[in-house]
């Protein structure tokens, strides 16, 4: 997690704690603490596609998208909102499987629930530069 170009941040140091241990363990492909932070009947949507419902459901999600690359690594730009409800602009910088480099700009939304588990995530990212062989978009 690079927190060093994060220029405006709304949420609490607690918050942004949260967030960053989260996507911490996402990164590294930690299934079993990525769902501590998820409500049992938590959904996370990409783009257009489905929701994913539920905490194992999430978490088997996270591991089919992990098994497309090597390494990952967030850049936070930005991040507004509240504790409970925030937006998050990042720069995803991937190791590929071929050990290619590629980085994507992303922006992601979530809601966590009163006992700060995350109820629903919906991000938006054109992923199509981490498939394809050859672009460094």
């Amino acid at each position: 997690m690079i927190l060093s170009s994060l220029r405006a941040r709304s949420l609490s140091s607690a918050g942004l704690d949260w967030y960053v241990r989260l996507t911490t363990a996402a990164e590294v492909g930690d299934l079993d603490t990525f769902s501590t932070f998820l409500n049992e009947d938590c959904e996370y949507q990409v783009n257009t596609f489905l929701p994913f419902h539920g905490r194992n459901t999430v978490a088997m999600a996270l591991q089919r998208y992990r098994d497309t690359f090597e390494h990952l690594e967030h850049e936070l730009l930005n991040v507004h909102g509240s504790d409970l409800h925030f937006a998050v602009e990042s720069l995803n910088h991937y190791v590929r499987k071929d050990g290619s480099p590629v980085t994507i700009s992303a922006a992601a939304f979530f809601d966590r629930d009163e006992a700060g588990l995350l109820l629903s995530g919906r991000l938006y990212v054109d992923l199509t530069p981490l498939v394809q062989t050859g672009s460094l978009a």
